[in-house]
């Protein structure tokens, strides 16, 4: 029995990539020492709203809910959305490593209200460094994506707009509780379009390129036979 259920699910061992990636992350935390400052001028313009700290919590149940609901209902799409999330986490360490970062954009919080106490608390868990590109909108992207290129969940009308709204709404919040400045949402987006590319556009090809030169040998040792 459990032999079985470990051959059915083993696919969730793919937990193990980020465990080992952020783990790596965690440890620039403690020892990279920012060089570049993200902020610029438009950031002035962008206000400090507290209340978008419940989006940007959300993010945590929307990035690990949907791949594990994959994990039980799609192997295919659960391998999509972790792979562009890894390969996500991935290029952002190696962004972080040679291009030390950080944002001084952080207000003081004074205020104790439930909303500014949970700021608090990101703040003091979530250094501002290495910050560009924001892996939370990677990772909110990553998951959108996967939901509207799985059919029973595109084809109701409702849920991609939903996803769609969460996602923008995860990205909003990085602004507006000032932990991310707005170049760190734009160089996610440019590492999504490439992460987009090799996910959903050059990897299938290269799958059924190699299936089809799979057919092509079997068949070519039946005829030889």
């Amino acid at each position: 029995m459990i032999k079985q259920l470990f051959k059915k699910y083993k696919h969730f061992s793919y937990a193990l990539v980020f465990i080992a990636l952020h783990a790596v992350f965690f440890w620039l935390e403690l020892t990279i020492e920012p060089k570049y400052y993200m902020e610029r001028q438009i950031d002035s313009y962008i206000p400090f709203i507290k209340y978008f700290v419940v989006a940007y919590v959300s993010w945590h149940l929307y990035v690990f809910a949907v791949p594990i609901y994959f994990g039980f209902k799609s192997k295919k799409h659960f391998y999509e959305v972790c792979t562009f999330m890894a390969l996500g986490t991935a290029i952002s360490i190696i962004i972080f490593y040679l291009f030390p970062n950080g944002q001084g954009l952080r207000p003081e919080i004074v205020e104790t209200d439930v909303f500014s106490r949970l700021i608090g608390l990101i703040y003091y868990i979530d250094t501002p460094t290495n910050v560009a590109p924001s892996m939370h909108v990677i990772h909110a992207v990553a998951v959108h994506i996967a939901l509207v290129k799985y059919e029973p969940f595109a084809r109701r009308k409702a849920l991609p707009i939903a996803s769609f709204i969460v996602m923008v709404l995860v990205s909003l919040s990085t602004l507006f509780i000032k932990q991310h400045a707005v170049l760190d949402v734009l160089l996610s987006i440019l590492v999504c379009g490439f992460l987009y590319v090799m996910v959903y556009v050059l990897a299938p090809k290269i799958i059924k390129s190699r299936a089809q030169k799979g057919e092509y040998k079997k068949q070519a040792a039946t005829e030889k036979n």
